[in-house]
């Protein structure tokens, strides 16, 4: 899980026979031969022997001498070399037996965190700005700033998720001076290997604020009250395009109404964001990553996802056979029938436990939101949609798009 420089290095061996009239022309012969099996490349006899001279029959300097003129006339891929034998035959000739060796140090660097090619990588952006300005509770605010308090929230939400690699396309001042630091003088030379690893996108999620109310509820006359009450309808545009075609592959327009909370018209303002970016958030969820039972123990059930909300309450869907398109021969996913409902009870950064409130569920079975009786809430969310998404044993996912 940890940032670091992996070293690695491989070493190859080859051993070459050669004869030859003297030790020198033997030791040639046998060099021309390992050198040809460990670098795939024929290097010529004259090549050789006017590249190559022996200074001393025994010692350093000869092998200094071979070692530096063999990794020079083969680029490097060999470099350097050791006499495994050489012996006179009764004829006068001598026979030399030799090891060229290769030996490759590379270094890497480890991003942290989890493998990144288990995950789709995502960037939150806000869709083309207008000049449409929202009477926030007495305070205006224009359309280009509370798209972008949107799309900040927005990336908060699905990062909280842990199913996508969420990439920073806004920072980029702080990026660059960063690289720059790297590239200096003063830093390490192992610091360049981090460079090189910045990753593209596979989707482009472009959302777009057309409508904001927020008002202050009615008194009721009947009823003593110290506080005030406001509710608040905001219609939201948002798209998820492949960043490799420009396809479209998923679009929807949901207008949310709701009583936000808050002391101050600020407050109110981005708790109002927070909300809906988490709507959009798990609403993309269930369209790609539906949510799943892990684990059952007794009247407890764990989901494979976090920071839920305590309180809320989900459907729990059996998945029965896959159902195809008889036009397209699409896949449409698996049929599903519901088996039961449960209330989250407890949340964590990675998963969630809820218990169950009515029916049965297992190991396997994907969960769906409802909501509760005390929250006002539009037409947010169809229960019980199909889903194409598929889990691999390793943790990627095939979206239902794909």
């Amino acid at each position: 899980m940890n940032a670091e420089v992996i070293t690695n290095t491989t070493v190859k061996k080859a051993v070459g026979v050669g004869y030859g009239t003297s030790r020198q022309d033997a030791v040639n012969e046998a060099l021309i031969e390992a050198i040809g099996q460990i670098s795939g490349v024929q290097i010529s006899k004259s090549a050789i022997k006017s590249t190559l001279t022996v200074k001393d029959s025994l010692g350093k300097s000869l092998d200094m001498s071979y070692n530096a003129q063999i990794n020079k006339i083969t680029s490097g891929k060999a470099d350097s070399f050791q006499i495994i034998n050489v012996e006179e035959k009764a004829d006068g000739r001598f026979i030399a037996e030799v090891e060229v060796i290769n030996s490759k140090t590379t270094k890497s660097y480890k991003v942290p965190g989890l493998d990144a090619k288990n995950r789709r990588s995502i960037i939150v952006v806000p869709a083309n700005f207008n000049y449409d300005t929202f009477n926030v509770l007495d305070e205006t605010k224009s359309s280009i700033e509370t798209n972008i308090n949107l799309s900040q929230e927005l990336l908060n939400a699905i990062t909280q998720t842990r199913k996508f690699n969420v990439l920073d396309r806004e920072e980029n001042r702080a990026f660059y001076n960063e690289k720059n630091i790297i590239r200096s003088e003063d830093a390490n030379k192992d610091e360049l290997l981090k460079l090189g690893h910045v990753m593209g996108s596979d989707y482009i999620l472009l959302t777009s604020i057309k409508n904001l109310i927020i008002e202050k509820e009615k008194a009721n006359k009947y009823i003593a009250s110290t506080s005030e009450s406001f509710k608040a309808s905001v219609t939201v545009q948002f798209k998820v395009m492949v960043t490799a075609t420009r396809q479209v592959k998923f679009s929807n327009t949901r207008t949310y109404n709701f009583t936000p909370k808050g002391n101050s018209g600020k407050e109110i303002y981005y708790n109002i964001l927070s909300e809906i970016s988490n709507k959009i958030a798990a609403e993309l969820m269930e369209n790609i990553y539906p949510l799943q039972v892990i684990e059952v123990a007794a009247n407890e059930v764990t989901i494979n996802q976090g920071n839920l909300i305590v309180g809320s309450k989900y459907e729990v869907f059996k998945l029965g056979k896959n159902l195809v398109d008889s036009y397209t021969k699409e896949s449409l996913g698996s049929s599903e029938s519901k088996t039961g409902v449960i209330e989250i009870i407890r949340v964590l950064p990675k998963f969630s436990v809820g218990k169950i409130v009515e029916g049965q569920t297992q190991k396997g079975d994907i969960v769906r939101s409802i909501y509760s009786s005390q929250e006002t809430v539009s037409e947010y969310q169809k229960v019980g949609r199909e889903s194409n998404a598929k889990i691999s044993e390793n943790g990627g996912v095939s979206l239902p798009f794909d």
